[in-house]
């Protein structure tokens, strides 16, 4: 069977393909916009990186990187890494790097490097988007993948939801990574770079998860020990499920948002989902579920014992 990936684009027509071109030319490689041949009255200058660059907010920017992710020719690969060093500086917050003061030094370079943490993400928080409706302010983003080869993602988190577990030799889970040849599949995803306080409001919004410390390699080599969320016990499910389908379209649009590695994003889109309305029980069938049910039937019978002295 062959897999295909699938793409994820802004839907631009195709006679408008070559002025995207041109614009992320300007941009990321900071070429200067071919002009109009020069009148013999008038020679016009063309125009100068820098103005080619602030001609595109961070808004269009991320528009055409991810449009050009599934639109790219042959001619236009080697601008694949050009390209995603440009997404990532875009989305960079100003208040995360500060701003140059009047002694002509950066006030971000002043803030202890030890409020900075790293997190690894492998679900939703790939989606920028889900961070950022979530206020958290990301220093700096990066494609990368879990060292240990014996972690795997397994969606057992309550709701069909993706967590990680450590595989015994000859354990596979129910939607085995792809390979290719003799390659070792691990799992993928992106670091970030972040402060602490907005990792605890992160924190905040992932319930049934923990933290716990991986390590993590991006794709240019750099190793880093990071924070990665993994199902706690009271919210992890006995037997692995078929997640939801808006949940896979989360990972899959954020696999491809930040140009992951096209083996993983093939296997993403080779897992089969179900509707997200009407999850069978299967779905809620964790231990915090039947502790919760425990602690009620306690505290039933207790408020019946007092109701019956004082009747």
């Amino acid at each position: 069977m062959q897999l295909q990936l699938r793409p994820i684009g802004f839907g631009l027509p195709a006679r408008r393909l070559p002025q995207a071109r041109s614009l992320v030319r300007t941009a990321v490689l900071q070429e200067p916009r071919p002009s109009a041949k020069p009148s013999s009255k008038q020679q016009q200058s063309p125009p100068s990186p820098q103005q080619g660059c602030e001609s595109l907010s961070k808004l269009e920017r991320l528009m055409l990187v991810r449009h050009l992710n599934s639109m790219l020719s042959s001619e236009d690969h080697e601008l694949v890494e050009a390209i995603h060093a440009s997404a990532a500086r875009s989305i960079i917050s100003d208040s995360a790097i500060g701003t140059a003061n009047s002694s002509g030094t950066s006030a971000g370079a002043a803030i202890d490097a030890e409020e900075y943490v790293w997190m690894f993400a492998y679900g939703s928080n790939m989606e920028f988007s889900s961070v950022a409706r979530r206020e958290v302010k990301v220093a700096s983003r990066d494609p990368a993948l879990i060292r240990d080869p014996n972690v795997a993602i397994v969606f057992k988190h309550r709701g069909g939801h993706a967590t990680l577990e450590a595989l015994a030799p000859g354990q596979k889970p129910r939607f085995p990574p792809l390979s290719v040849g003799a390659t070792v599949p691990h799992v993928h995803g992106v670091l970030y770079k972040l402060r602490k306080s907005d990792l605890k409001r992160l924190q905040q919004h992932e319930q049934g998860y923990t933290l716990t410390e991986m390590e993590v390699e991006t794709y240019d080599g750099r190793v880093a020990r990071a924070h990665v969320f993994v199902s706690g016990p009271l919210a992890r499910l006995q037997q692995e499920v078929v997640p939801p389908e808006c949940y896979m379209r989360s990972l899959r649009e954020g696999a491809a948002f930040n140009f992951l590695d096209p083996v993983h994003q093939a296997w993403l889109s080779s897992i089969d989902t179900v509707t997200s309305a009407g999850l069978g029980a299967e779905y809620y069938a964790t231990p915090g579920r039947y502790v919760t049910y425990s602690l009620l039937t306690v505290v039933g019978a207790i408020v019946c014992a007092f109701l019956s002295q004082h009747m």
